[in-house]
């Protein structure tokens, strides 16, 4: 679940780079 808020924030704040922070954290995990 804390995957949706994570995805929600980045959206909100960078849409942008969501991609781009969506591939990092699963790299991280």
């Amino acid at each position: 679940m804390v995957n949706i808020v994570l995805f929600m924030v980045y959206k909100l704040s960078f849409p942008n780079v969501l991609s781009d922070s969506f591939v990092e954290e699963k790299q991280m995990k």
